[in-house]
């Protein structure tokens, strides 16, 4: 039992702090897989504690409640999962964040249930000093990075520097520590700050009476810490939702006459003062202008360069597409991680006006809104519920009593609970988040659960054998996934440097790990370019081997996914490198081909007609047979983007080539 109180704790200890710089996305998806991991390991254990307490183990009416929320909005995807467009996404998640899909919510949930059935009272404190030492490791591992030093190069690149970051991704402007982003950076700031407090407002001994003293000067430079880096974060909805979360906790505190030590207070506000000594003008909302037809003339004289859109104005455009969305799927939504496929279908014409243009949103950057879009009026009704029955079970909690850990452990919870909503309404969750979401209102619940009167007895010779086995499928399964990533994060270094016969062996690898369709759509693309080199070699072989396989696993991609436009337009680009591969000896199959690429870039249009990108590749393949088509295409890229300069050329381009 005091084994399964330090894996639980020191969840909130490693899965912050894990990162890889050799996997396909650096921070969220190592951290999720450890997350599984983690699942591996206590599901089993809270299934043998709870055969072995049989009928001892009561659930009290709240804990019935929260446990039911939890179940009722896990149903309520997993039936947006069974409608998806979409099955692989809404049940792994969208490639490469993964937190969000089916099987990351089966892991929050079995992470839960697990907690509840492990832990007693006497535990909830352990917990929350994990909490407070992965706080430690994030704020100093984070510190040096302000000042040029990143201990992440270090690791990566064997440079203290910031120089294996771009300019636009740069910890000594926007601090992130090993949390992946600065507005999820704030929103885990926060969450520790709160954790803080709730130990000076009880008196909790974190080591040791005699070093009592030494604890509070600690807490009082971790805080203040806190605190600072929350403001290099940069991020406006962390420190609103910092600050909420603030003034709740210390309205509570006041309330229950439990005084904070007024210094805390006043470090407190330094965001506060931030956000109000900050211009203004940079939180004002402007208006995007809507998408207007424009000749070409007009187009020539837009600015090629374009200045930074302030990110409040794109969330605004992102959410009415996404508020559209439900107006489409009403009910159950397009399916859980869907949304960088169906935000093609509501985009709105004014997003090709931003400097992010030409992003993939695979979030809508509102949690409710994505919920939303994702699993309809079902989906964000019961996900309100849950938050609701969280939120209400802690102040049901809080009321009755004078003070005491209850108390404040549920004011905790309510502060939480208050400042994650905040920031989520202005972001997404992330695995980190999600874990605190889960877990904390279960420790409140653990902490009013009666001690159970049987003693964890030891498991005997065929429950340690089952164990085993179970670990070991759990982690070949794991260790499959990491290996693929690494494989095809390598294929994929390789293939952006147009190198492509070690891009194709490690891509190859990797599908040998796992058959994601990510990998499929990168290895077919990368056997057209093979077929068009062993063209370019005169072997006809291995060209039709290559193109065959490329005509099949876009196939297979596309019949597992056919309503993502990124794998329509590779097919689009496939057909047309096989076009050029045949276009010598077989002239008719290429332009069987070639009309095949025409097909392909019409469904992405059809896909997402307000995206001016699906013209202009429209217009590439259709130039040489029909350049009065491929013009009309163009004038429709610059009348969805007026300033889009590689539409402008090649219109003019082409209009030359016809005088």
């Amino acid at each position: 039992m005091q084994l399964s109180v330090y894996i639980i704790a020191s969840l909130f200890v490693v899965v912050p702090f894990i990162f890889s710089p050799f996997s396909s996305e650096l921070f969220e998806l190592p951290k999720m897989l450890t997350v599984y991991a983690y699942t591996a390991i206590l599901g089993p254990l809270a299934i043998y504690r709870y055969y072995q307490l049989n009928k001892l183990l009561t659930l009290n009416r709240l804990t019935q409640l929260l446990f039911g929320s939890l179940i009722l909005f896990y149903l309520s995807q997993l039936l947006a999962t069974l409608f998806s467009i979409d099955r692989h996404l809404s049940w792994f998640g969208y490639y490469s964040r993964i937190n969000g899909g089916m099987l990351s919510l089966s892991a929050y949930l079995i992470l839960a249930v697990s907690t509840y059935i492990l832990l007693y009272k006497e535990h909830v404190i352990t917990v929350l000093k994990g909490v407070l030492l992965g706080g430690v490791i994030l704020l100093l591992w984070g510190l040096p990075a302000k000042f040029g030093y990143d201990v992440t190069c270090l690791v990566a690149t064997g440079s203290l520097s910031v120089s294996c970051w771009t300019s636009d991704f740069n910890p000594t402007v926007r601090l992130f520590s090993t949390i992946g982003q600065p507005n999820w950076y704030a929103a885990h700031l926060m969450v520790i700050a709160l954790t803080i407090l709730f130990i000076i407002t009880t008196g909790t001994n974190l080591v040791n009476k005699k070093y009592v003293q030494y604890e509070r000067y600690a807490l009082f430079i971790m805080f203040l810490l806190t605190c600072i880096e929350l403001v290099w974060t940069g991020s406006r909805s962390g420190m609103i939702s910092f600050l909420i979360a603030i003034i709740i906790f210390t309205l509570g505190s006041w309330y229950k006459k439990v005084k904070l030590p007024w210094m805390y207070l006043v470090f407190a506000v330094i965001p506060l003062v931030v956000l109000l000594y900050e211009p203004i003008k940079g939180m004002v909302i402007k208006p995007v202008p809507e998408a207007t037809p424009a000749t070409v003339t007009e187009a020539s004289s837009v600015a090629t360069t374009q200045s930074v859109t302030p990110s409040s104005q794109i969330r605004l455009i992102v959410w009415k597409g996404g508020l559209e969305l439900l107006k489409r799927y009403p009910w159950l939504g397009t399916g859980p991680e869907t949304f960088a496929l169906s935000y093609f279908f509501t985009r709105p014409a004014e997003h090709n006006l931003t400097s992010e243009w030409d992003f993939v949103y695979n979030k809508a950057h509102n949690e409710f809104i994505n919920t939303a879009a994702n699993s309809g009026y079902i989906g964000i009704t019961l996900y309100t519920f849950m938050l609701l029955t969280m939120a209400g079970i802690a102040a049901y909690l809080f009321y009755p009593t004078k003070g005491g850990i209850r108390s404040h452990l549920a004011l905790l919870v309510f502060s939480m609970l208050a400042g994650l909503s905040v920031s989520n309404f202005f972001g997404f969750s992330t695995s980190t988040t999600q874990l605190f979401l889960y877990l904390f209102p279960v420790l409140l619940l653990i902490y009013m659960k009666e001690p159970d009167t049987k003693a964890f007895s030891k498991p005997g010779v065929l429950a340690i054998f089952c164990y085993i086995v179970f670990l070991v499928i759990a982690g070949n399964y794991l260790i499959d996934y990491a290996a693929a990533d690494l494989a095809y994060a390598k294929g994929k270094g390789y293939k952006n440097s147009e190198a492509i016969a070690p891009a194709y062996t490690y891509t190859a690898h990797a599908l040998l790990r796992r058959k994601e369709p990510i990998y499929l759509d990168q290895q077919a693309y990368l056997s057209a370019q093979l077929s068009l080199y062993y063209q370019s070699v005169k072997d006809l072989k291995h060209r039709n081997q290559y193109a065959q396989q490329a005509i099949q696993m876009n196939k297979e991609t596309l019949d597992g996914s056919p309503f993502s436009l990124t794998y329509w337009r590779s097919r689009g680009r496939i057909y047309y490198v096989l076009s050029l591969a045949y276009m010598s000896d077989k002239p008719k199959q290429s332009k069987e081909y070639l009309s095949q690429s025409q097909q392909a870039f019409k469904k992405a249009e059809e896909i997402a007609p307000t995206d001016p990108k699906n013209y202009l590749s429209h217009a590439l393949v259709l130039s040489e047979d029909k350049p009065e088509d491929a013009k009309r295409l163009l004038r429709k890229a610059l009348k969805l983007k007026p300033n889009y300069p590689e539409a402008l050329e090649y219109l003019q381009l082409l209009e030359k080539s016809v005088e």
